[in-house]
């Protein structure tokens, strides 16, 4: 079974809806991974996950109180050492911001990191720190994303054409 987090997001969202009764995901409120404990306590369940899918992450319009180092590198942290302990390997979603500016042919993954602001910054060192902690890891950096459920750019420029065709 697969065990997302971030399952109240777009990706995490869709994901858990096309996995079905294979996958079990958690929002925000249904364990917080910024909580080793209870990261932990869901690992530690009767039932197996494998693996484990981090779709969460702090967007500028996410949670303004929150920093984005807490979700996207120490979160990210926390649920990577939590399955190591365990044997489990973990997908990781991130994205790549994480390199300067934009590029003309996709990213390699030698090519350095050079995040150009503090969300691009907490992204990387998240990064770092899943494949620090658990090095049965996937790390997936992607441009866009876009679906059915939230906001994304797509769906932005929808609503601007329809606006301007009112």
């Amino acid at each position: 079974m697969l065990l997302v987090f971030g399952a109240g997001r777009q990706v995490g969202r869709a994901l858990v809806n096309r996995a079905g009764s294979a996958a079990r995901g958690f929002d925000r409120t249904a364990c917080d991974i910024c909580n080793a404990g209870g990261v932990s306590r869901e690992l530690c369940r009767p039932q197996r996950y494998l693996p484990w899918s981090n779709c969460a992450a702090f967007t500028p319009s996410t949670v303004p109180r929150l920093s984005p180092f807490a979700v996207n590198s120490r979160g990210a942290e926390i649920i990577a050492r939590a399955t190591a302990e365990q044997g489990l390997p973990i997908i990781h979603l991130s994205t790549d911001y994480v390199y300067a500016g934009a590029a003309a042919a996709p990213h390699r993954e030698d090519e350095p990191i050079a995040p150009l602001d503090v969300f691009r910054a907490s992204k990387a060192a998240g990064d770092a720190a899943v494949a620090s902690a658990n090095p049965t890891h996937l790390l997936f950096q992607v441009s866009w994303v876009f679906g059915i459920y939230g906001a994304n750019f797509v769906k932005t420029m929808l609503c601007l054409v329809r606006q301007q065709n009112d």
